[in-house]
This record gives structure tokens, C-alpha cells and sequence, in this order.
């Protein structure tokens, strides 16, 4: 699978690139502002490149989910848009559970079937954070606030797949995530709160 091999100059500044807009994507969803879901677009066409590039190819396809999660974003959280459907949504703690099942039962199949028919390089890490940021990217375009708590454990198991690419700058976005995560979840819970 080596069609968009890049040479490594080139791939250091595709991930520096994709890391300061995958940045400032948070920064803005933390500030609910719709403009966070463009520079998903520019992150995620750069982090597709960047992933098939270093054999890890669960991440690198999911790059098409997201972009289509920043289309449904940008519809969901339009400036003129509802009122209503601005306001943050919470979760039942039931429906955690269901998720949470989904996330490791689809993980375990996918993992599995990536292990024995690809070079993918870390099969069951791809898998489960792959899975888990589809549902943590549904959750934010949704306005749920628990979304940050799956991210937390998303881009704490993303950084050891990371480290093992040699993907340093990328892991140092995702350390930065982590803190941006924790604190999205303060910041979205007083919003929910003051609703």
C-alpha cells in the first residue's frame, strides 16, 4: 500500500500543518464557535496523508468520517441556527453503557480483521480509537457534554500508538488535547449548567 508514500521532509510538515489546525479546532469547539469545524476539514485531509503514511490505516480512513462529521457540524451548529439546538445535551448513564459495549465489541472484530489482512502497525489501537473518535466526533457535532470524557481516554491511548510511529509532534497535540479535553468538560459543563 504505498501509492501516497511521501518523503519524510514533506510528511514532518504535513503533520506540523495538520497538528496547528487539528489546535485550533478544539480551541474553537471549546468555545462552541462553528468555525471549529473548518479547520477539521483542513486537519483531517492532512492527518488521511499523514496516517496512510505511516501504515496506520484505520486512522487515516476515519479522516473521511470526520470529514463528514465537520459538514454535519457545520449544519448543526450554524450561527442562525435554533436556539434550541444550540443548548448542550447530557447522556443517561444507560446509554453510556451501550456505547461504551459497541466501542469494544466493534473494536475486537475490526482489530482482529486488520491484524490478519493488513500490515496495519498497531491493529487493535487504531481500531479502538478509530471507533471511539467516530463516536466522540457524533457526540460533539450533537452537543453532548460527555463527549470530553471520551476523548480524554481516546487521545490518552492515541499518544502510545503515536510515540510508537514516531509521530512527535502529533503526540504532542494529543498531550495538549488531554488538557484542552478536561478543561472543554468544565467549560461545557458551566454552559450546560447556566442553561
Amino acid at each position: 500500500m504505498d501509492f501516497l508514500i511521501l518523503d519524510i521532509p514533506f510528511i514532518k510538515l504535513v503533520e506540523l500543518t495538520a497538528v496547528l489546525f487539528g489546535l485550533a479546532y478544539v480551541l474553537l469547539a471549546i468555545k462552541i464557535h462553528h468555525w471549529c469545524w473548518y479547520m477539521t476539514i483542513c486537519s483531517s485531509i492532512l492527518f488521511l496523508l499523514l496516517f496512510w503514511n505511516v501504515e496506520l490505516y484505520l486512522m487515516s480512513l476515519l479522516q473521511f468520517f470526520y470529514l463528514g462529521i465537520a459538514v454535519y457540524g457545520l449544519v448543526n451548529w450554524h450561527p442562525k441556527q435554533n436556539k434550541l439546538e444550540k443548548k448542550i445535551k447530557i447522556m443517561k448513564p444507560k446509554s453510556h453503557l451501550y456505547i461504551i459495549g459497541l466501542i469494544v465489541l466493534s473494536s475486537i472484530i475490526i482489530g482482529w480483521f486488520l491484524s490478519r489482512y493488513t500490515d496495519d502497525a498497531a491493529p487493535y489501537l487504531d481500531t479502538v480509537t478509530s471507533v471511539g473518535g467516530v463516536v466522540a466526533s457524533y457526540m460533539v457535532a450533537r452537543k453532548i457534554l460527555e463527549n470530553w470524557l471520551y476523548w480524554i481516554a481516546i487521545d490518552a491511548t492515541s499518544i502510545f500508538v503515536y510515540i510508537d510511529r514516531e509521530l512527535y509532534l502529533t503526540v504532542l497535540l494529543f498531550g495538549i488535547y488531554l488538557i484542552l479535553a478536561a478543561f472543554g468538560y468544565h467549560q461545557w459543563k458551566l454552559s450546560y449548567q447556566q442553561q
